[in-house]
């Protein structure tokens, strides 16, 4: 008998979705649950690899850039909300493990719980990081810089 993930996450190649009809020879449904298990950890931790430190020469050299102390209090934070990501990335992963090696619905609402949880955290940390790159590239403008 199916469970409600083997029907939920498997699709029949060479039906049309038109007519509903199988063609002559009817192709074995093909799982996708597999696949979409692994991605979903991956897109976790490729979240967390963007989330990178600023460079100290990357707002320039001059007395419109950053001190070297804005940029390491700033890249001290962004780290440490990092950490914690990649922490949550490998709860993702253990959890993709479980739900691939047993699939249920528990595991998978596991899954897909730390999953959300996880992208939470990816959303805040973005803003964190972009309110500090807009910040410290105002600084660049026309207007910003020491004549």
């Amino acid at each position: 008998m199916a469970t409600v993930i083997d029907n939920t996450f498997t699709t029949t190649a060479g039906k049309s979705p038109a007519s509903g009809h199988r063609p002559a020879v009817a192709a074995a449904p093909v799982s996708v649950l597999l696949p979409w298990l692994r991605a979903q950890s991956i897109n976790v931790t490729r979240h967390a690899a963007a989330l990178r430190p600023f460079k100290a020469d990357e707002f320039g050299t001059g007395a419109e850039a950053p001190t070297a102390g804005h940029i390491q209090a700033v890249n001290k934070l962004i780290t440490g909300l990092r950490s914690g990501l990649l922490n949550m990335s490998g709860k993702v992963r253990k959890a993709t493990a479980a739900t691939v090696e047993t699939p249920s619905t528990e595991r998978l609402q596991d899954l897909m719980r730390k999953k959300a949880h996880a992208h939470q955290w990816v959303r805040g940390i973005e803003k964190i990081w972009d309110f500090y790159f807009e910040l410290f590239g105002l600084r660049q403008t026309r207007y910003a810089k020491c004549s």
